[in-house]
């Protein structure tokens, strides 16, 4: 705050941290140090699994150590940091995925697993609702998320739970390629994008 209450910009904040010796950093440099050194998620089982269209798959169960939901990973083959990993961040939808649903969402896990299996190696990462209500706001026709908001989550989340597999390159398996921000703090980098066939 400047003297006459006014919020302070850029040059009078350096000024004043000339001033008085002190250091100055940015917002989202602040982030990038949290993403890395601040873990959310933690690895707390698996397991072999067979799933519908795949053989080989573990299940790896990871808390987030925030509000202690669970989220889980389908994982085939091995990752590594330095090579493409084949990859799908997919948000639960009851109705689509347990259900069997219509709609654009219904049956991407299975594309996905089919996807992978062809590959040889991948990973699904399964992030439940965020939002606790999120399960009868779509059965009353309203929004299930804040899309703004829980899209940042959704991506804080999953590059988390990558990250503790060993993903550093993917290649993102999705119906059409993403706008996905802040990717290289957590060690991340997208090579490609492979779509969907119907």
């Amino acid at each position: 705050m400047n003297d006459d209450g006014s919020m302070a910009r850029l040059p009078e904040l350096v000024a004043f941290a000339q001033f008085h010796n002190l250091k100055i950093g940015a917002i989202d440099e602040l982030i990038a140090y949290r993403r890395v050194h601040e873990r959310v998620v933690e690895k707390i089982a698996a397991t072999p699994v067979e799933v519908r269209g795949g053989r080989d798959f573990r299940l790896v169960v990871f808390r987030n150590k925030i509000d202690g939901v669970e989220h889980a990973a389908l994982v085939k083959g091995e990752t590594a940091a330095d090579r493409p990993t084949l990859v799908r961040v997919h948000r639960v939808d009851f109705s689509a995925d347990v259900m069997g649903g219509y709609g654009t969402r219904a049956g991407l896990i299975e594309r996905a697993v089919a996807e992978i299996e062809k590959q040889g190696a991948g990973v699904i990462v399964l992030l439940r609702d965020l939002l606790p209500d999120a399960l009868s706001r779509r059965l009353h026709g309203e929004p299930a998320e804040r899309e703004e908001e829980d899209g940042l989550r959704v991506i804080g989340l999953g590059s988390q739970i990558l990250r503790e597999l060993g993903v550093g390159r993917m290649t993102v398996l999705a119906k059409a390629p993403q706008k996905l921000v802040a990717l290289d703090g957590y060690g991340l980098s997208i090579d490609g994008w492979r779509g969907f066939k119907p």
